[in-house]
């Protein structure tokens, strides 16, 4: 009888139970990245080396490098569009399909409303200095 329960003892201590409160919310392992996205009409220009506009060929950076970071794993994406105004279209997050969706549904002719002039504020531009506060704002406060 003290043999049984050594061996269950035994191997409940190799189970390594927990008892307490659990970790707190869970951060991916890896890099947290924000992507800056330029949607204002200096964006239209075709004079990139392939038949495309500058914006589809920043949208198309920007889904290779969602597509990096899922194939390494670990990491979470955040998406900033910016113009006359930044927009947080994809805060932090490990789901990479939908912030490679978001991208993907980018258009240059059409920029998100929430990018575009508003009665508010400048009547065009490209606002990067903006646009970079509102990446480092998106990133997670716990990792200065």
């Amino acid at each position: 009888c003290l043999l049984a329960v050594g061996w269950a003892l035994a191997v409940l201590g190799a189970a390594g139970p927990r008892w307490g409160d659990g970790d707190p919310e869970g951060v991916a392992v890896g890099r947290d990245v924000v992507v800056a996205l330029d949607l204002s009409r200096s964006m239209l220009a075709a004079d990139t080396r392939d038949p495309q506009e500058r914006w589809q060929a920043a949208v198309a950076g920007a889904r290779d490098l969602v597509a990096a970071l899922r194939n390494r794993g670990g990491h979470r994406v955040g998406v900033v569009a910016f113009a006359a105004r930044p927009a947080v279209l994809v805060p932090l997050t490990t789901d990479l399909d939908h912030a490679d969706a978001v991208l993907a549904a980018l258009d240059g002719h059409f920029p998100p409303p929430a990018v575009r002039p508003g009665p508010d504020g400048p009547d065009s531009g490209t606002r990067i200095g903006a646009a970079l506060s509102a990446a480092v704002a998106a990133l997670d406060p716990r990792f200065p």
